[in-house]
C-alpha cells in the first residue's frame, strides 16, 4: 500500500483530499503546516508528497526545496489556487514531478497520482508499459470517459432503436458503431456500412455498387444493422425513404412495462456524424422528423484531448499491433503525445505511429524520430504539465513551451 503525505493550510480540502485518497487504497497523513510535515518524513517513509504552494508561515516552494535534498527521488505534486507559469516552472525545475491549479476534478488527481507512483517504481524515467485496458471490439478505454461510453453502449445494444453517434471526425465513430452491433448478439448478420456523402459505394469490403437503387437494395436486403456514415449528407430524396423505413422498423406498446412488443421490419439503423445536425435541420437541408427519430438515443464520442489517460495505452496498443512486442518512449515523446491536442483524434494518433515506428528500428523511440510539425508544437494545455515525464525532461518541456512562445517567464526563472 503507497503511503502518501498531503500538506495543505485549508482544513475542509485537506480532509476532502485524504479521503478521495483513502478511498482509492491508499494510505494518507493529512498536515495543515510544513515544518510537522518535514519533521514527519525524518521519522517516516512515503511514496508521494502533495503540497499546496501557498501556505503560511512556511509555503509550499519552501517545502519543496527542503524534500529534494535529503529525498531526490520522492516525487511531490504541487496544489495551488493561483497558477501561473513562472511558478509552474519554478516548482518543476526545483524538481516537483508535477502541478495541479484548484479548482481540479478529483479524477485528474488521482490519475496524477498513480502516474507518479509508476514514475518513482521506475529510474532514471525508464517508461513502464501502461496497463491496457481493452472494451468489446479491442476499444482502448482506460479513461473514465470511454468507460462510461462503454456501458451506454452495452445498455443500447440489445435494443432495436436507431442510434445517432456524434463526435469529431478521426475519434472512431464507425468502430463504436460496428461494436454496437457485435454487442447486440448480431455477429451472424450483416452489418452494412453507407457513406452517404458518397453512395456510389458502400463502405463494407462485401458489398459495393453504385448509386441510390443500390443503396436501397442493399438496405431492403439487409437483416442486422446498417450505419449511415456521415447521415447529414444523405441526399433529400433519400430522407424520406429511410424515415419511412423507421416507421416500420419499431412498433411498440408503450403501455406494455413488462415487455415491449415489437414488429421488427429491416434492418437496424445506427447514424454517425461529425457535424451539429440541428444546424441542417433549421436550414431545411435535413427532415426534422428523421432528425428528432435519429437523435432519440444518441451519444457522443469524446475526442482525445478529452480523454488523454488514452494516448498512451492507445500508442502502446498501436505499437504492438504494428511490432508485436513492447516498445518503449522517451520521457520527451510520453510528454509531447499526452500533451498534444490530436485534432485529427485517434485516427491521427494512428498515423503518427505508424510513421515513427517504420524509422525507429530500435527498442525506444527518441523525440526526434517524432514528425517534425508534432516536434515544433509544444502545446501549453489546460490539464496538468506532463505527469508521465520526470522532472527533468518535463522542466525542458515547459521551457520549450515559453521559448517558442518567446515568452520572458523563461528570463525570470532563469531557463
Amino acid at each position: 500500500m503507497s503511503r502518501i503525505l498531503v500538506i495543505d493550510d485549508q482544513a475542509g480540502f485537506l480532509s476532502l483530499i485524504a479521503h478521495v485518497l483513502q478511498s482509492k487504497g491508499y494510505e494518507v497523513k493529512a498536515l495543515t503546516e510544513g515544518p510537522s510535515a518535514l519533521t514527519l518524513l525524518q521519522s517516516e517513509a512515503f511514496d508521494l508528497v502533495i503540497c499546496d504552494i501557498w501556505m503560511q508561515p512556511m509555503g509550499g516552494m519552501d517545502i519543496l526545496r527542503r524534500i529534494r535534498k535529503p529525498f531526490p527521488d520522492l516525487p511531490v505534486v504541487m496544489l495551488t489556487g493561483r497558477g501561473s507559469v513562472e511558478t509552474a516552472l519554478e516548482s518543476l525545475n526545483l524538481g516537483a514531478f508535477d502541478y495541479i491549479t484548484k479548482p481540479f476534478e478529483m479524477a485528474d488527481m488521482i490519475w496524477t497520482v498513480e502516474r507518479a507512483l509508476e514514475q518513482a517504481d521506475c529510474a532514471d524515467g525508464a517508461e513502464r508499459i501502461p496497463e491496457i485496458v481493452y472494451g468489446p471490439g479491442q476499444f482502448v478505454i482506460n479513461s473514465t470517459a470511454m468507460q462510461a461510453l462503454m456501458n451506454t453502449m452495452r445498455r443500447l445494444a440489445p435494443t432495436e432503436i436507431p442510434l445517432l453517434i456524434s463526435g469529431e471526425k478521426g475519434v472512431g465513430k464507425r468502430r463504436v458503431a460496428s461494436a454496437v452491433h457485435d454487442l447486440a448478439g448480431r455477429t451472424k448478420d450483416s452489418y452494412f456500412e453507407l457513406n452517404c456523402a458518397d453512395l456510389t459505394a458502400e463502405v463494407d469490403s462485401h458489398h459495393s455498387g453504385g448509386g441510390m437503387a443500390d443503396a436501397e437494395d442493399t438496405i431492403s436486403a439487409a437483416s442486422g444493422t446498417v450505419c449511415f456514415v456521415n447521415v447529414e449528407m444523405l441526399p433529400a430524396s433519400f430522407q424520406q425513404e429511410l424515415l419511412d423505413m423507421l416507421k416500420r422498423r419499431i412498433s411498440a406498446t408503450q403501455e406494455d412495462h413488462e415487455a415491449l412488443q415489437r414488429i421488427t421490419v429491416g434492418p437496424r439503423v445506427i447514424a454517425t456524424t461529425a457535424v451539429n445536425i440541428t444546424k441542417y435541420v433549421e436550414q431545411g437541408l435535413f427532415d426534422r422528423e428523421l432528425f428528432e427519430r435519429l437523435n432519440r438515443f444518441s451519444f457522443r464520442v469524446p475526442p482525445l484531448r478529452e480523454r488523454r489517460q488514452d494516448i498512451l495505452p492507445l500508442t502502446h496498443h498501436f505499437l504492438r499491433d504494428l511490432s508485436g512486442a513492447p516498445r518503449l518512449l522517451d520521457a520527451d515523446v510520453r510528454a509531447l503525445l499526452e500533451h498534444y491536442d490530436w485534432p485529427g483524434n485517434v485516427d491521427e494518433l494512428s498515423a503518427v505511429v505508424d510513421g515513427f515506428a517504420a524509422v525507429a528500428p530500435g527498442a525506444s523511440i527518441a523525440r526526434e524520430r517524432l514528425p517534425a510539425a508534432l516536434q515544433k508544437t509544444v502545446p501549453f494545455p489546460s490539464t496538468p504539465v506532463p505527469s508521465s515525464a520526470k522532472p527533468s525532461a518535463r522542466g525542458r518541456w515547459l521551457r520549450d513551451f515559453l521559448q517558442a512562445r518567446n515568452d520572458k517567464a523563461c528570463e525570470v526563472v532563469n531557463v
